[in-house]
């Protein structure tokens, strides 16, 4: 900053101005020992946090008889203008245990909104620990959820002064986690303990596709995206998805594109994304699969990569979404296993006629239970005779509302989906073409979603990029091309927040310039000659697929390109998410 050149507007006393009462010197808390804690424990507030107009604050704070150290948290709103000269209380109270002493506070706020508050705890019978509980969401005002023990204290404090400060981080790449670093005593020196904290995995509700935005009919947002201005729209809230929702199923699809480039669906809004969702050409509509957290205001971004000055439409559809309860349903990965193919008469016989939706029994077949809910998995179309789209719907229908894949005459193209089963089990595909067209359809089926806790819960992650093959990438996981034959193997679990131990994830897969056309299989397991497909593609395109695929035991992914003998192509994976 240049001298000279920095401002400030005019101070606000929040107590002069009975926004919130005064703070108050607390006592010095006790610990298991002779003496109290030198802490120097005072009125000031030990630590802040400012994020999406919302201002938290915490100090150590007199509480009960003796009196004890409590924890103070105090919220302001400063969503307007004036707000900022004279902010809203929002909340104000105190965390405190019978016959504890908790002081010297930290506070978080994680991607998703969910404030953290750390702080250290002590006591005649305890020595000073490392203590944390949360406020997600939702939750009550001036509430926070039971004390968590961190790191206890080995001895009594026995040095000169004890630390001040708890350090609360968000974390860039978990939207529901933050990092927090706090000391407790070792006895003669204090010690710090640093700890990952989120609050748990989320359960799916899969829904009748809803459009939440289009620009060429001004849902959403009203006119072309611009190459290199990111855009946002409301998602929670929208039609029959909640507000409380955390993460998103969709499709996303550009159409009346100026130049060729890609799309990267954001969290928040980047000029400069650090992963792709879509790469297309001039030309053509192109559609794929996403699975994506909101933003705490339960918001979508997206930017538009292309010729400078060069515009294109957007419309994304919602398939289902995630909540941070257990409401909805949990997910079970399975070898990817291919359930339609009318191509050899598996599932349905016959090509589909445009016009006229057709119904698979999805339930009870497979591996796939009677009465799961929603299936993840890969839809391919083969050789349309007419350019149109396919949509895949719960319960069959000649006027679907949305589309899952758009595809041009004689190609091979696929999607990934997050499909909702009707009652009975099924769901059915629905071909737009013009009348008296005719089209192929596979349908390879990666996992399933049943009511209850019995499967493996979501967590979504900030989109971005594990694996580069491309000799330019930096930390790109696999270095130098795929051969047409040769599985490639990607060690995916322990990195780009995908812990250890993690099941599947979900993400986008992305083939560059491939030396021939023809197909990609990502499997759990190295597999020379997989009967399923990922991701199918002509000579020379760039082309993604949102994809939700197992992983090993060992946290492996693996990756095989088919094509003609020798052929070779580069490949990206960007993450969205993992279950667990």
């Amino acid at each position: 900053v240049v001298a000279g050149t920095l401002a400030f507007e005019s101070f606000t006393d929040l107590t002069f101005d009975n926004v919130m009462s005064a703070a108050v010197d607390p006592p010095q808390p006790n610990q298991a020992g002779p003496d109290t804690i030198d802490t120097a424990v005072d009125l000031r507030m030990t630590d802040a946090i400012w994020q999406a107009n919302r201002l938290v604050v915490v100090a150590t704070y007199p509480c009960g008889t003796g009196p004890r150290d409590c924890i103070r948290v105090t919220e302001l709103n400063t969503t307007s203008a004036s707000d900022l000269v004279d902010p809203l209380l929002t909340q104000d109270f105190l965390i405190n245990e019978s016959g504890k002493d908790l002081f010297m506070g930290g506070v978080g706020l994680s991607g998703d909104g969910t404030l953290h508050v750390g702080w250290t705890r002590s006591s005649l019978t305890d020595s000073p620990s490392s203590y944390t509980a949360h406020q997600a969401l939702g939750d009550a005002i001036g509430s926070v959820s039971a004390p968590e023990l961190l790191a206890a204290g080995t001895a009594a404090y026995g040095g000169e002064r004890w630390g001040d400060y708890v350090g609360v981080a968000q974390d860039p790449q978990v939207p529901n986690q933050v990092w927090n670093a706090n000391e407790y005593s070792g006895g003669t020196a204090w010690l710090t303990k640093v700890t990952p904290l989120h609050t748990g995995g989320t359960t799916y509700i899969p829904i009748t596709p809803v459009r939440v935005l289009n620009t060429i009919a001004g849902v959403g947002l009203t006119g072309m995206f611009t190459t290199g201005v990111a855009r946002t729209w409301q998602v929670a809230g929208f039609g029959t998805i909640p507000l409380n929702a955390v993460a998103v199923t969709g499709n996303v699809a550009v159409t009346g594109q100026q130049s060729a480039g890609y799309l990267a669906v954001t969290v928040t809004p980047t000029n400069t994304p650090p992963s792709a969702t879509i790469n297309f050409p001039i030309g053509e509509v192109r559609a794929n699969n996403v699975t994506i957290p909101l933003s705490s205001a339960g918001k979508l971004s997206a930017v538009f990569k292309g010729l400078s000055g060069k515009k294109t439409h957007l419309v994304f559809d919602v398939t289902g979404y995630f909540l941070a309860d257990t409401s909805g349903a949990t997910y079970t990965p399975i070898t990817p296993v291919r359930v339609l193919n009318t191509l050899a008469g598996l599932g349905l016989t016959g090509k589909f006629v445009a016009g006229t939706p057709r119904t698979l029994t999805i339930a009870g077949l497979n591996g796939i239970p009677g009465g799961a809910t929603a299936i993840t998995g890969n839809v391919a179309v083969v050789a349309p005779t007419k350019a149109g789209f396919a949509s895949v719907t719960k319960d069959p229908t000649a006027t679907p509302s949305t589309s899952t894949i758009n595809f041009p005459a004689a190609s091979t193209r696929a999607n990934g989906v997050f499909a909702p089963l009707n009652a009975s089990g099924e769901l059915s595909i629905y071909y737009g073409a013009a009348p008296g067209s005719t089209v192929d359809v596979v349908l390879d089926v990666t996992g399933y979603f049943m009511p209850g806790l019995g499967g493996l819960k979501f967590v979504p992650l900030n989109p971005s990029r594990i694996m580069d093959t491309r000799s330019t990438a930096v930390l790109s996981g696999l270095s130098g091309k795929l051969t047409s034959g040769t599985p490639r193997t990607l060690d995916v679990d322990g990195h780009w927040g995908v812990p250890v131990g993690a099941a599947a994830v979900t993400g986008n897969l992305t083939v560059v310039v491939p030396g021939g056309g023809g197909f990609l299989s990502a499997t759990p397991d190295p597999d020379p000659a997989p009967s399923t497909s990922t991701l199918n593609f002509p000579t020379g395109d760039t082309m993604g697929n949102g994809i939700c695929g197992p992983l090993s035991v060992s946290g492996n992914m693996s990756f095989t390109y088919k094509s003609t003998p020798g052929k070779t192509t580069d490949l990206v994976l960007d993450l969205s998410g993992y279950f667990q």
